[in-house]
C-alpha cells in the first residue's frame, strides 16, 4: 500500500510540474497524456500487438535457454566430471554480450524469429544453469548421506532431495535468467525486429512520440513484474 501511494504521490507531483511549465512537456509530457496514449493503444490493439509479440518470443526464449540451463546446471551438480569439464566453458562463455552475436545470427538464420529468441535463449541459459549446479553443491552432505543409506532409487532421491533443496537458490537463477533475457530480447528487437515492445520503443524515439515512449516502458515494467512474480518472492 505504501509503495502505491507512494507512486501516485510521484505522478501528482509530475503532472503538476509538467501543467506549470517547470519541466519540459516534450521531454516529461504528464502521466494523464501518457495514460491517455496507453489506453487508446490498447483499444486500438496496437499495443496488444507489442505485447502478444514480444510475450510470446520472451516464453518461448526464456523457457527453452533456462529449461536447458536447469537441466545442464542440476547435471552438472550431480555428476563432479561433467561439472569440472563444462564449468571452464560456460565461464568463458557467460561474460559474453549476447546481443553482439546479432549479427552472427542474421547472418545464419536472416530476419527470422529464430535470429531473434537464439540471443535471448543464450542469455537465460547461463545463469540457470550457474544456479542449478551450485544449488545440487549446497546440499546438506548429511542429507545426500539419509538418501544413501536408506537405498533411495536415483528417481526418488531426484524428486525429494535435488529438486526441493535446489529450488531457492535455483529460483534466484531463473529471475536472474528472466531479467537477463527481457533486456537481451528489447534490444533484440531494437536492432532488428519490426513488431514488439523493442521496436515500438525504437520507433517512439525516431518520431519523437515521447508518450508512446512512456507507455511502452510502462508496459515493459508492468511485464516484468508479472514475470518476476510467477518465480516467487
Amino acid at each position: 500500500m505504501a509503495h502505491l501511494l507512494a507512486l501516485l504521490l510521484a505522478a501528482a507531483a509530475w503532472e503538476a510540474a509538467a501543467r506549470a511549465g517547470w519541466v519540459a512537456m516534450l521531454l516529461f509530457p504528464p502521466p494523464t497524456i501518457i495514460l491517455a496514449w496507453l489506453v487508446e493503444s490498447l483499444r486500438n490493439g496496437e499495443m496488444a500487438e507489442s505485447l502478444m509479440a514480444s510475450g510470446q518470443r520472451l516464453v518461448l526464449g526464456f523457457g527453452l535457454g533456462a529449461g536447458l540451463g536447469t537441466l545442464a546446471g542440476l547435471a552438472m551438480g550431480l555428476a563432479p566430471r561433467l561439472h569440472r569439464a563444462l564449468d571452464p566453458v560456460i565461464a568463458a562463455l557467460h561474460p559474453m554480450p549476447k546481443v553482439a552475436l546479432l549479427p552472427l545470427f542474421l547472418v545464419l538464420f536472416g530476419f527470422s524469429e529464430k535470429a531473434r529468441m537464439v540471443p535471448v535463449a543464450l542469455v537465460a541459459f547461463f545463469p540457470a544453469a550457474i544456479a542449478g549446479a551450485v544449488a545440487v553443491r549446497a546440499i546438506d552432505p548429511l542429507l545426500w548421506n539419509v538418501a544413501r543409506n536408506y537405498g533411495a532409487p536415483p528417481l526418488m532421491v531426484l524428486r525429494r532431495l535435488v529438486l526441493p533443496g535446489a529450488w531457492p537458490v535455483l529460483r534466484a537463477g531463473l529471475r536472474l535468467s528472466l531479467n537477463a533475457a527481457i533486456v537481451v530480447l528489447i534490444s533484440v528487437e531494437m536492432l532488428s525486429g519490426n513488431d514488439g515492445l523493442g521496436a515500438a520503443v525504437w520507433q517512439s524515439w525516431q518520431t519523437m512520440r515521447v508518450e508512446q515512449l512512456y507507455g511502452t516502458l510502462l508496459v515493459l515494467a508492468m511485464l516484468g513484474l508479472v514475470f518476476n512474480r510467477c518465480l516467487g518472492r
